[in-house]
C-alpha cells in the first residue's frame, strides 16, 4: 500500500515525532510512505532514515495568523488552489490513501480528490473557540475517516463531525528507559518543563510557582526545555525577565530546543506540564513517566485522562501557581516520590508510540484496501 501523508512542519515536537513513528511503522510493515512537507528541517532527515520518501511543496497550512491577516489568508487560498499543480511539480504518484497529520493541513481532502482515494484526518488539536470548532468540524466531516489523539480531542465539538472515527493516543517512545530510582540527597528538588515556548504552555505559571516555593523555604532548580516557533528568542527573554522580576531567575535554566529530551527527564525529580489550555494529548507526560518521573500537569485535556486516577502524578487547575507549588511540595517527600515514580513508569508502558502507530497503520490499510 502507498500512503501519502501531508504535515505542517519539519521540526521535532509532538506531532512531528508522532509522524516519524507512524512513517517508520508503515515502512516496517512493507508499505510505501510518501511525506509532503512545506520546508526542510530535522524531521525530513529522520523521515528519510525511517524509509519514507520526502518531498517539499508550498502546502496550504492554516496557521493562526491566517485568521488575523487578510494577506496571509490570500497566500493560503493561493496555496490551496495550487494543490494539484504542486503535486505535479514534485512528481507524486497515486497513493492508496491520503492522511493529513494535523488539522492545519487543509489541502489533504483536495489531494485525495485529485487522486480519487480516501482521506484520513488526524485530529491532534483542541481548538480555542466555538467558531474554530465549528469550522474544523465541517472540514473533518469532508474526510472519509478521522483519528483523534484523545477522548478530549474528540469530545470538544458541540456537533460531532459526521465521519467514522476512533481514538488512538499518540503514545511515546518507550525504548529508552527502564525504571530508575532517585537518590534522596537533600539537594534542591529538580523540576523540568518540556515544550514549545509560547503564551499558553504555562511556563510563566511555573515561574510564579517557583516564587511560591522559594517563599515557603523549598529549594528548587528548574530546567525549561524547548524553543519558540520559528527559532525566535522573544519568548525566552520575556520569561527570563519575568523570573528576574520575581526574584527566581537564578533558579532557572533555559536549555533551548533539543532533539531528545530524555537526559533532561532523567536529570529531574518531577516533570511539569503547566499548560493554560487543554493539551490534546500531552506526549511529554508519557515521556516523563517512562523515565520514572512523576508528572504535575494542568487538569485539562489529554493529561487529565492519563492522570485521572492520581497514579503517576498530580493534576492542578490551569494557571494556579499555588496549586502547582503544593503538588511539587507533596511529591518532594521521598516516600511519596518513590511510590508515584514507580506508578508513573508502570502506567507509561500502556502508551507505546509503536503500538499506536500500528493501530493507525491498520486503519489506513483497511481504508486504502477499499479504495
Amino acid at each position: 500500500m502507498h500512503v501519502l501523508i501531508e504535515h505542517s512542519s519539519s521540526e521535532l515536537y509532538g506531532s512531528d515525532r508522532s509522524l516519524l513513528t507512524i512513517a517508520r511503522t508503515l515502512s516496517s510493515l512493507g508499505n510505501r510512505v510518501t511525506v509532503l512537507l512545506p520546508t526542510s528541517g530535522p524531521l525530513a532527515d529522520r523521515l528519510d532514515h525511517a524509509g519514507a520518501e520526502v518531498h517539499f511543496a508550498p502546502l496550504a497550512v492554516l496557521r493562526r495568523e491566517v485568521l488575523r491577516s487578510p494577506r496571509a489568508a490570500i497566500r493560503l487560498a493561493r496555496a490551496y488552489l495550487r494543490t494539484s499543480e504542486s503535486v505535479r511539480d514534485v512528481g507524486l504518484t497515486k497513493p492508496d490513501v491520503v492522511m493529513s497529520n494535523t488539522t492545519a493541513m487543509i489541502a489533504g481532502r483536495r489531494l485525495a480528490r485529485h487522486f480519487g482515494v480516501p482521506h484520513v484526518q488526524m485530529v491532534r488539536e483542541i481548538f480555542g473557540s466555538e467558531s474554530e470548532r465549528a469550522l474544523f468540524s465541517r472540514l473533518i466531516s469532508k474526510s472519509q475517516y478521522a483519528i483523534y489523539v484523545s477522548a478530549a480531542a474528540r469530545d470538544q465539538f458541540r456537533k460531532q463531525p459526521d465521519v467514522p472515527c476512533e481514538v488512538i493516543t499518540s503514545g511515546a517512545d518507550l525504548s529508552f528507559c527502564t525504571y530508575t530510582e532517585r537518590a534522596h540527597s537533600g539537594r534542591p528538588v529538580r523540576l523540568v518543563c518540556v515544550g514549545r515556548l509560547n503564551s499558553w504552555k504555562g511556563q510563566d505559571t511555573l515561574i510564579r510557582a517557583a516564587a511560591k516555593l522559594k517563599e515557603a523555604g523549598v529549594a528548587v532548580n528548574i530546567r525549561i526545555v524547548g524553543g519558540e516557533y520559528g527559532g525566535g528568542s522573544e519568548a525566552q527573554k520575556s520569561l527570563s525577565d519575568y523570573a528576574d522580576e520575581l526574584g527566581v531567575r537564578s533558579l532557572i535554566e533555559f536549555a533551548g530546543e533539543v532533539a531528545d529530551a530524555t537526559p533532561h527527564y532523567v536529570w529531574s525529580d518531577v516533570s511539569i506540564t503547566p499548560s493554560k489550555k487543554a493539551e490534546p494529548f500531552g506526549k511529554v507526560v508519557i515521556e516523563a513517566m517512562n523515565a520514572s518521573r512523576p508528572v504535575v500537569a494542568s487538569a485539562a485535556g489529554g493529561p487529565s485522562e492519563v492522570l485521572a486516577d492520581g497514579r503517576g502524578g498530580r493534576l492542578f487547575a490551569p494557571d494556579d501557581e499555588e496549586a502547582l507549588a503544593n503538588a511539587v511540595l507533596e511529591l518532594s517527600d521521598p516516600e511519596v516520590w518513590d511510590r508515584t515514580s514507580r506508578e508513573a513508569f508502570e502506567k507509561s508502558q500502556g502508551y507505546s508510540a509503536a503500538a499506536s502507530a500500528t493501530r493507525i497503520a491498520q486503519a489506513l490499510t483497511q481504508l486504502g484496501a477499499r479504495s
